[in-house]
C-alpha cells in the first residue's frame, strides 16, 4: 500500500465563468483521475523489487473545502453527506444519546428491530455518571461511533466535553420521531458530516 497521506483536492465556489471552471463535470473528472493514480502508485510500489511487508495501512485522499462566504460561527448540528459505501462494517455497535426518559426510548429501539444500537444513555444519566473526565474517556473509547437525539445537540459539548471532542467524536444527530426508525440510524451511520467552523476552510 502506498502511503498517500497528504493528497489535498480544493473546490472553490466562486461566481460567473470561473464557476463553470470547478462545475460537477470538471471535478468528478479530477476525482477519476487522482484515484486512478492512487491505484497505479499502490501497484508500482507492491509490485517493486522490494515490498514494504511492514506498512499495511491504508492510503487516503483528503477533501478540503474552501467556501466563498465565511461562517460566522460555530454551528453545532453538522451537515450529513450520504456515502455510498459505509466505511464502518455490518456488525458496528453504536452509542446512543437520548432526551429523558432513557427507558422509552430503550423500548423504542428494541420495537424497531435495530440492532446496531448496543447501548442507549439518557441526558440526564450522561450528565450524572459520566461527569468524571476518567468516565468520559472510557466511553470515548467504547464505541467507534455516537448518535445524538437531535433534540439534544446543544446539551452535548458540556456534557460530553473534551475527552469527546478533542477526538473528533462528535454525536451524530438523528430525528428519533421518524417513522422508519431503523432507516434513520442507518442513514446516519453510512453518513460522513461537515462541522461548519468559523473560516472559510472546512
Amino acid at each position: 500500500m502506498s502511503h498517500l497521506d497528504r493528497t489535498l483536492v480544493r473546490a472553490r465556489l466562486l461566481p460567473g465563468p470561473l464557476c463553470e471552471a470547478f462545475g460537477p463535470g470538471r471535478v468528478a473528472k479530477a476525482s477519476k483521475a487522482l484515484l486512478a493514480y492512487a491505484k497505479k502508485q499502490e501497484a508500482e510500489k507492491a509490485a517493486g523489487p522490494k515490498p514494504d511487508l511492514v506498512s499495511d495501512a491504508d492510503s487516503f485522499i483528503h477533501l478540503v473545502l474552501t467556501t466563498r462566504k465565511i461562517s460566522e460561527k460555530k454551528s453545532i448540528k453538522p451537515q450529513r453527506i450520504p456515502l455510498p459505501h459505509s466505511i464502518y462494517g455490518e456488525d458496528i455497535e453504536v452509542c446512543l444519546f437520548t432526551k429523558d426518559p432513557q427507558r422509552e426510548f430503550k423500548d423504542l429501539i428494541q420495537e424497531k428491530g435495530v440492532k446496531s444500537i448496543a447501548r442507549v444513555i439518557g441526558i440526564s444519566k450522561l450528565k450524572a455518571k459520566f461527569k468524571p473526565y476518567e468516565a468520559k474517556r472510557q466511553l470515548c473509547a467504547s464505541y467507534p461511533i455516537f448518535l445524538a437525539d437531535e433534540r439534544i445537540l446543544p446539551l452535548l459539548p458540556t456534557a460530553l466535553g473534551k475527552a469527546f471532542f478533542s477526538k473528533n467524536k462528535h454525536p451524530a444527530p438523528v430525528d428519533l420521531t421518524k417513522g422508519n426508525l431503523a432507516g434513520e440510524i442507518s442513514k446516519a451511520i453510512g453518513s460522513t458530516y461537515l462541522h461548519l467552523s468559523p473560516g472559510a476552510c472546512q
